[in-house]
């Protein structure tokens, strides 16, 4: 039996690097509710180093309140939404020679998803 241990990363907190070792999945903020180019490079470089398994964290576009508000939108927008995100964290994946594994939406996106 093995269990994943999850965590969201690359949204701007310190201490990504301590906690890689000790997890099996990331969820790594695609640059909408935390992150951007830059901080998603360095997470899927120390998920490699790790042999974490790299997901795509997607949210809101709304920093101000961490993707934490609901917001309406319609059916295409949140496609283009979510697709927008997980084609830069791949160009990305792609750039390393990474391969994204999953996708698990953050905040209030999840929730509504939910």
């Amino acid at each position: 039996m093995s269990i994943d241990l999850n965590c969201d990363m690359g949204e701007g907190m310190l201490h990504d690097d301590e906690i890689m070792p000790f997890i099996s999945s990331a969820n790594i903020a695609c640059g909408y509710h935390a992150g951007d180019r830059d901080t998603m490079f360095r997470t899927i470089e120390l998920c490699l180093k790790n042999s974490v398994a790299i997901g795509a964290h997607p949210g809101f576009n709304d920093k101000p309140n961490f993707g934490r508000t609901p917001i309406q939108i319609t059916q295409p927008a949140l496609y283009d939404l979510v697709m927008n995100q997980l084609h830069d964290l791949d160009v990305i994946c792609k750039e390393l020679g990474a391969m994204l594994h999953h996708i698990k939406p953050h905040g209030a996106l999840y929730n509504m998803a939910a």
